[in-house]
């Protein structure tokens, strides 16, 4: 009996006190010991910023709109344009030609290497899942297997299009980012 009518108690005193509202005072201040450190400001002396010489029209406004007393006259001043043109020179003129990427010729390359038995290699998803498989046996956890697969395939993306990549992580079954 006296431990149902402590729990009655209880109950009745957590109801009230969670029915009250807390209220803060607005006068918080943080301790001493969490508050910043001064810190010592050497004088050092500092030349004074040079005046602007503000080139000056009389009775010339570059603004449409009335100024008032006390904001001073602004005038827009031209930023000048930068034009690019060859260097003079007083040799013969020596006819243009186009700076060639290696961006520019990807079909002579692509077409070297697919000729030769290291790009045809590398080109099949096959050798891919041969080199997967070596290295899951190589490595104790699957994840350096994976790190090194991606490691040798990202280093000779260089040789592969784009559809021989995808066909290689298709076959290997190894996704690239975003799952791509």
């Amino acid at each position: 009996m006296a431990e149902q009518a402590e729990e009655a108690f209880i109950r009745t005193f957590l109801s009230t006190l969670s029915s009250q509202t807390v209220v803060y005072p607005d006068d918080y201040q943080q301790p001493p010991s969490n508050s910043l450190k001064k810190v010592p400001v050497l004088p050092i002396a500092v030349p004074p910023v040079p005046k602007r010489a503000v080139p000056h029209t009389a009775g010339t406004s570059y603004f449409s709109a009335p100024q008032h007393p006390h904001t001073p006259k602004r005038s827009h001043q031209r930023i000048p344009s930068v034009v690019l043109s060859p260097s003079p020179s007083g040799e013969s003129q020596v006819a243009e030609k186009d700076i060639l990427l290696t961006l520019d010729n990807t079909s002579s390359s692509v077409a070297i290497e697919s000729l030769s038995t290291y790009g045809q290699t590398v080109a099949k998803p096959e050798f891919w899942q041969h080199l997967y498989d070596f290295l899951k046996s190589e490595f104790t956890t699957s994840a350096d297997a994976l790190t090194a697969w991606e490691d040798f395939f990202c280093a000779s993306k260089g040789s592969l299009t784009v559809n021989q990549i995808a066909k290689i992580r298709d076959q290997v079954g190894i996704v690239g980012m975003a799952g791509t």
